[in-house]
């Protein structure tokens, strides 16, 4: 259910060993913020899995993943992220357990700021980057608020 209904996309694991998924969500004022994690897995977001076209920037906090979408392909390793979007169909492959941090974000919100979206997809972003490290601060700090609100 968590994935075809709220992660939108099918899920299937890699490996003999038991199927592990943590999710937490946090929804946020034309945004939401998610922390996965997985045990290695295959994802789908199929054609018949999008119900709208908002970008999702993702951070892959540990681990290694390949994601594949709109006819590229990007290898993301542990403390690097990339912009997807959920208007397309792709793939996410888990090659080891891993956690990732994803942003995702109204399309409305950056059409004026991002007017030829397609062009930044799939193109990982270096973990030294400081505009990415920013962010993945602010991710964490988020899910710690969150935590000490409970």
């Amino acid at each position: 259910m968590i994935g075809r209904e709220i992660m939108r996309c099918d899920i299937e694991p890699l490996s003999d060993r038991p199927f592990e998924m943590k999710v937490v969500v946090h929804p946020l004022s034309g945004a939401a913020l998610s922390f996965s994690e997985m045990s290695p897995t295959h994802n789908t977001h199929s054609s018949q899995m999008i119900e709208d076209d908002h970008p999702v920037f993702s951070i892959v906090m540990s681990g290694h993943c390949t994601w594949s979408q709109a006819g590229r392909v990007a290898e993301v390793e542990a403390g690097q992220g990339l912009l997807t979007t959920r208007g397309v169909a792709g793939t996410l492959r888990r090659h080891v357990a891993s956690g990732i941090v994803n942003v995702r974000l109204d399309r409305g919100l950056l059409a004026a700021q991002m007017p030829k979206f397609e062009d930044p997809l799939l193109r990982p972003i270096a973990g030294r980057d400081t505009p990415l490290a920013l962010l993945s601060g602010y991710c964490r700090t988020i899910a710690k608020m969150e935590r000490l609100a409970t």
